[in-house]
């Protein structure tokens, strides 16, 4: 067994369901796009991956 389980476990089910582009799709994103690199989703799937990860 791996320390990464949880993760791959995780990413299994994200996948599945999808739950970062349904939280998303209701939030409001007020940023210049001309000025940010990363997309919200991406920016909230890897909060919620360090949190649940530690």
């Amino acid at each position: 067994m791996t320390d990464n389980a949880g993760a791959l476990l995780l990413r299994s089910i994200h996948k599945q369901l999808q739950l970062t582009r349904e939280v998303v799709a209701v939030l409001p994103d007020h940023r210049d796009s001309r000025k940010f690199q990363h997309k919200t989703e991406q920016l909230l799937r890897q909060r919620v991956y360090a949190l649940i990860c530690g």
